[in-house]
């Protein structure tokens, strides 16, 4: 859970673990970026079959399948998601969360230099 976030990063509920299956259901058919899925899409879909859910925990559910790695490949770009099919995509998608990850700590080295403290 992440100080200042809890109400969309706290760990899934019993609710949304049983949503779990019927995640990987919808996410496995996804094959390719040419079958990509946003999350607005997933979430109305699970919204009409009675699982209302919200953009961030859904992204909390994918995040668990992937840390998981209980489905293999996962992309998130800003078009959605899909299973990547080529190296290409899964090292672009690497490169993606790595230059994230960086702009992270560039943000917190700024913040510790406010505070006076050490940079990381």
């Amino acid at each position: 859970m992440i100080i200042n976030w809890e109400k969309y990063t706290h760990e899934l509920t019993d609710k949304e673990k049983l949503m779990v299956p019927r995640v990987i259901q919808g996410i496995v058919k996804r094959v390719s970026k040419r079958m990509i899925i946003t999350n607005a899409q997933m979430c109305e879909q699970l919204t009409k079959e009675g699982h209302k859910i919200s953009g961030p925990r859904l992204r909390k559910i994918l995040n668990f399948i992937r840390s998981e790695s209980i489905i293999r490949n996962i992309v998130a770009s800003s078009d959605g998601y899909y299973i990547a099919t080529t190296q290409k995509d899964l090292d672009d998608y690497r490169e993606s969360i790595n230059a994230r990850a960086n702009a992270i700590l560039r943000n917190l080295n700024g913040i510790d230099k406010t505070l006076g403290g050490e940079t990381s």
